[in-house]
């Protein structure tokens, strides 16, 4: 929302695209951070890194 804010004020544009890390991506893929994260996330200006938990309700507590 703030960076949201953000493109809305000053004008900026800003692309979004979600990757899977730590618990998220053991879920998905069996892996904590798989080869494709690392490149996409490579190719970014910037990296934002948020919660990186899978899924409670399926996850064990890692």
């Amino acid at each position: 929302k703030v960076l949201d804010s953000v493109c809305e004020k000053y004008g900026h544009t800003f692309t979004y695209e979600n990757l899977l890390l730590g618990g998220a991506s053991i879920d998905a893929t069996g892996l904590p951070l798989t080869e494709e994260t690392v490149e996409k996330a490579k190719s970014c200006d910037a990296v934002l890194m948020g919660s990186i938990g899978g899924d409670a309700k399926t996850s064990p507590w890692y």
